[in-house]
């Protein structure tokens, strides 16, 4: 009897993760923002109860050791779907942006305790939104902070190298060109910068191809 009613610390934060999808496939993408931060916090503070050692970081603490794979699949999930859905919000302020660039950069090291194919299904979506996200900030850089715009560019291209998608790092690269290209140089500080940086990466990948 004890077996049948034993769960797992985060059991119930995995069924509001099925009520996150639900929201998302309703168009209700501010609101998956919400949740989604919210599921994130709760299984950040779980861990930190465990360990007894508070961390400054927007996700939990990953320890390899004593890793629970759905843990670790739920944090992954969580935080590919803020990207696809930020990549979806029209109106998301620019200040956002900063938060869901630490996100991306702390759950990279959680892919790789994934099995193989939770792994490359998660990263080609994170790869796909994110690319697109960097698009879009990339095509109105007067908005954007120059800075951030640059980091997001770096961050997209460091993805699409690693993930199975590398094949269209190329593509992606003259898109942002192109995007960066289209505006005023003059008025937006950071625009030669972040062309510099993307046509180096390009240049750098011909090399070892």
């Amino acid at each position: 009897m004890s077996s049948q009613l034993y769960c797992k610390p985060h059991t119930v934060q995995a069924q509001r993760v099925r009520y996150i999808h639900c929201l998302q496939s309703w168009g209700k993408y501010e609101e998956v923002e919400c949740e989604g931060l919210s599921v994130l916090k709760v299984l950040r503070e779980n861990s930190i109860g465990k360990t007894n050692k508070e961390v400054n970081n927007l996700l939990s603490q990953l320890d390899e050791k004593n890793l629970d794979q759905e843990f670790a699949l739920l944090v992954v999930e969580i935080v590919v779907t803020l990207v696809k859905c930020a990549s979806l919000i029209q109106n998301m302020a620019v200040h956002e942006y900063d938060g869901l660039l630490d996100l991306i950069k702390e759950v990279a090291p959680w892919f790789k305790v994934l099995d193989t194919n939770a792994r490359e299904k998660l990263h080609r979506v994170l790869v796909t939104y994110l690319n697109r996200i960097t698009l879009i900030m990339a095509g109105d850089f007067k908005r954007f902070n120059g800075n951030l715009v640059h980091k997001f560019c770096v961050e997209a291209l460091c993805h699409i190298k690693q993930s199975s998608l590398k094949d269209q790092l190329f593509k992606s690269v003259r898109k942002i060109c192109s995007s960066l290209f289209s505006q005023e140089l003059g008025e937006c500080s950071g625009i030669v910068d972040t062309l510099k940086y993307v046509l180096d990466a390009m240049a750098a990948e011909i090399k070892v191809v």
